[in-house]
């Protein structure tokens, strides 16, 4: 018999004892997902500023840790969007990205946002994520989805500039007007993934438009007609080592942005652990969370990595694809691990502006402008502190974390306003 002490520090040994069934299930629920997750994680260590395979490092420990010590069986843990932008921002203005000063930098940031994350667990304040509401996460979303989208276009259409370089846009559009395969490609994989989604939403569309255009770049010789490809990708384990030293001043800098990445983070994947609740009526719980999100950033620190955090997308194919257990999230760990050691050569032909395509395409679905018009209806005051956080957001570009503090600041006053007004 368990006890709760070892209920709560060691919650994997409560899972159901598997059978032959449930494995299968698990293992191509699993297999699918890892299969996708790779791509993703490639094309959010680039959103990240971190080099590509960071991604695939940030796909395999932290996912791993994250679903021992969480409590959402089907919830996938890595690499996502917001948090990769979080960790740009947040580093953009005192670093060059994929330089190992950033990479430093980026280390440390996953490290003091996951040690946030499992001090709130550990002490049970999993409830004050509930400081970001509903309307924050509104308008810091959408703001977030915009930055996002223009921050792929260089590289979609091959507008990127070499480090330290200057142009204006005229320039940038003579520069991919030159190089016309990169925007070929990059638009082409876009209106794929939207077809796919479309008319074939059962088939790994990320997968299959990522294999396609390595073959055809590979064929065409894109990588000698002027595109930008992934290159080289180091094969193996991640090297588990303590994070490198860095200024005091940087710690300084990293701890408010490691705060909101701590809350952003885990309000995403409590949605996510929500929706996946209804729909298997499974129990989870919100403390237990914090434990499994912290300690997976912690993990992703010492694999010399970014913040990870839940993906809602992956957890919707993890249940699409038939998972019933927290077993399918080790298969996809395998998935990247036997890819990490044997396939990473077949990467190198990877356009980047086709991972560019990969970010955009599931980024246009966090786009959700009539969620405002929502809001006004039901309080006005919600609608405009989604509007604000949007707005502020947008215009303290890279500082991305005031737009949260001024939606946060706006919302504790309207809280208190009303209670005054009640009495």
């Amino acid at each position: 018999m368990l006890t709760p002490v070892l209920r709560r520090f060691f919650p994997f040994l409560n899972w159901p004892r598997p059978n032959r069934q449930t494995l299968g299930r698990d293992c191509w629920a699993g297999i699918t997902v890892g299969l996708v997750l790779i791509p993703q994680a490639l094309a959010y260590a680039t959103l990240a500023g971190m080099p590509a395979h960071t991604g695939l490092y940030a796909a395999l420990l932290p996912s791993v840790v994250g679903v021992l010590w969480g409590s959402s069986a089907l919830l996938a843990v890595g690499p996502v969007a917001l948090t990769s932008l979080l960790v740009y921002g947040a580093l953009s203005p005192i670093a060059q990205p994929g330089s190992p000063q950033w990479v430093a930098l980026a280390i440390w940031l996953a490290l003091y946002a996951g040690i946030m994350q499992f001090l709130l667990g550990a002490f049970r304040g999993g409830r004050i994520a509930s400081l970001v509401s509903t309307p924050v996460m509104v308008g810091f979303i959408n703001a977030a989805a915009v930055i996002i989208i223009f921050s792929q276009l260089p590289a979609l259409l091959g507008m990127e500039l070499s480090p330290g370089g200057s142009a204006g846009i005229m320039e940038r559009l003579r520069n991919a007007a030159a190089i016309p395969i990169v925007p070929v490609f990059g638009c082409t994989a876009i209106a794929l993934l939207l077809a796919l989604r479309r008319f074939l939403p059962r088939l790994p569309g990320i997968l299959i438009v990522t294999i396609g255009s390595i073959a055809v770049s590979t064929m065409v010789g894109y990588s000698s007609a002027g595109g930008n490809v992934v290159g080289d990708v180091p094969s193996g384990l991640p090297p588990l080592a303590i994070p490198p030293a860095i200024s005091l001043d940087s710690h300084r800098h990293l701890l408010p942005a490691a705060l909101i990445i701590a809350l952003i983070s885990f309000t995403e994947a409590m949605s996510s652990c929500r929706v996946l609740a209804r729909k298997t009526n499974e129990q989870w719980d919100e403390n237990q969370e914090l434990l499994g999100q912290g300690l997976a950033k912690v993990t992703a620190a010492f694999s010399g990595t970014f913040a990870v955090s839940g993906s809602f997308s992956r957890s919707a194919l993890n249940l699409y694809s038939g998972a019933v257990s927290a077993w399918s999230t080790l298969f996809a760990a395998a998935t990247v691990l036997a890819f990490l050691l044997f396939l990473t050569e077949y990467l190198f032909h990877l356009p980047k502006s086709v991972l560019a395509a990969i970010i955009i395409v599931p980024v246009l679905t966090l786009l959700d402008l009539n969620a405002f018009r929502q809001l006004f209806a039901a309080k006005a005051s919600d609608g405009v502190i989604a509007v604000v956080t949007f707005l502020v957001t947008l215009l303290a570009l890279p500082h991305l974390y005031w737009g949260v503090v001024a939606g946060v600041c706006l919302s504790v006053a309207a809280h208190f306003y009303r209670k005054c007004r009640s009495r």
